[in-house]
Order: C-alpha cells, then sequence, then structure tokens
C-alpha cells in the first residue's frame, strides 16, 4: 500500500503532467522548446498603494503544496491566512472583497483604484505552457470583462508582419487616472483599452502606412515599366 506522502507524490506529478499536455496542445510544436512547466504555487501581490492584497490560492491541496514548494514558509503563511483566490484589505482581513479563479504567478498584476479593477497580462516573449499570445485579461469585482490574444486583437496583415503582432519588448503601462491600459509594441504599434470595459479604444498600427507605401511603389513601377515600353516601342518605329 502506498503510504500518504507516496500518493500525494504522485497526485501532483499527475496534475503537472496533465497542465503541460494542454499547455503543449495549446502552444504547438514551434515553442515547445521554449515551454515552460506552469506554476501551481500560492502567491500575493500587494497594490501599489498598499492596501489591498491580491491572493493566488493554488488547486493543490495545503498538504501537497506544502510538501512540494520551494517556498515552504511563504506557503505556509498564505495557505494558513487565506482560504480562496481573490482581493483582500491589506489590514489582515481574511474575508475577501471579491473572488476569483486561481492563475498563476507568470502573470502581470495590475489593480485599479479602491481595487474594484484588476488587469493580469503577458509581457512580450512569454512561452509559459497555457500563456503563449495573451495580452491582457480585464476584471471587474473579479468577474472577466474582456479578454484578449494575438490572435484576437491583431489582424491577420499585422500577425504576418515580423515582430508586430508581439515581442520581447512590449510595454505594458495602465494609468490610474485615466482609468486606461496600453500595450506598447514594436514598430509603433500601440493599443489602449477602457479598464472600466475592458473594450480597445485606440488601435495605432503601421499597417496603413505599410499598405499605402506598397501601392505607392506598386503604381511607380507600373507607369515606369508603361514609359519604358513606349520608349522601346518609339525607338523602334523610328529606325
Amino acid at each position: 500500500m502506498f503510504g500518504k506522502s507516496s500518493l500525494g507524490k504522485a497526485m501532483y506529478v499527475s496534475r503537472i503532467l496533465v497542465w503541460l499536455m494542454v499547455g503543449l496542445g495549446l502552444v504547438g510544436t514551434p515553442a515547445i522548446t521554449n515551454a515552460a512547466l506552469p506554476s501551481l504555487e500560492s502567491w500575493t501581490h500587494v497594490s501599489s498603494d498598499g492596501q489591498y492584497v491580491l491572493v493566488m490560492i493554488s488547486p493543490l491541496s495545503a498538504a501537497e503544496e506544502v510538501e512540494f514548494s520551494d517556498a515552504d514558509a511563504d506557503v505556509k503563511m498564505i495557505r494558513a491566512t487565506y482560504m480562496q483566490s481573490g482581493l483582500y484589505r491589506n489590514d489582515g482581513s481574511t474575508s475577501p472583497i471579491w473572488t476569483i479563479p486561481f492563475k498563476d504567478v507568470t502573470h502581470e498584476v495590475y489593480l485599479g483604484p479602491q481595487g474594484k479593477y484588476l488587469m493580469l497580462a503577458h509581457d512580450g516573449g512569454s512561452n509559459w505552457s497555457g500563456h503563449l499570445g495573451h495580452l491582457v485579461t480585464f476584471y471587474s469585482d473579479g468577474r472577466e470583462l474582456a479578454s484578449y490574444t494575438d490572435e484576437k486583437l491583431f489582424s491577420l496583415v499585422e500577425l504576418g508582419l515580423p515582430q508586430v503582432a508581439r515581442s520581447e519588448y512590449d510595454n505594458l503601462a495602465f494609468d490610474p487616472q485615466g482609468m486606461t491600459f496600453t500595450i506598447f509594441g514594436s514598430q509603433g504599434v500601440r493599443i489602449v483599452f477602457d479598464v472600466t470595459s475592458g473594450q480597445v479604444i485606440r488601435h495605432v498600427s503601421p499597417v496603413p502606412m505599410y499598405v499605402a507605401a506598397a501601392i505607392l511603389l506598386f503604381t511607380s513601377l507600373v507607369v515606369i515599366g508603361w514609359f519604358w515600353l513606349r520608349c522601346q516601342r518609339v525607338a523602334t518605329a523610328s529606325t
């Protein structure tokens, strides 16, 4: 018979394997070499004003997580203090203001004023299993407003351009005064969201400029070609 430790270890390994297979299925073959195991550890994030703390409780049992975590003291403190994933007042309160399903620690966290709005984002080049292509997800009081991936947010033309859709130099910015969230991409791409609705309010892209330049180049080549052929015909006729 297996003891509790062996059984817990088997359950932990099986869950990791399932998460990994799902992640690799979503990411696809080209990204396998860069894929990484998803983190199942509990974690916290304190808001910039220090008033709130976002808590994520692992889907693993407390015993499993404490046994296999690399940060035993931190995990024990989180699991001993909080029971649910969600937002709490950073004053020792153990009653959540609102709850949210577990999200792993690879997310960039942005909390709005009064703890109402939450943005979970990934900066460029994130190859964590299950997150490749994810840009940002918006929440209001723990309720998901909108979520965006490369394929959902960018046009096929933009996705076909090198380093336009995503790059490792992307920059994320939250403006709590204007309540906007901005993704700065390469080649002049800038996407601005309304935090209160999660909707895109501005999408600046180099694609129209590229299309106009391509049309101008094509037109110029046609005119030059036509003029050259006309000159050739005139020269032939004169001889």
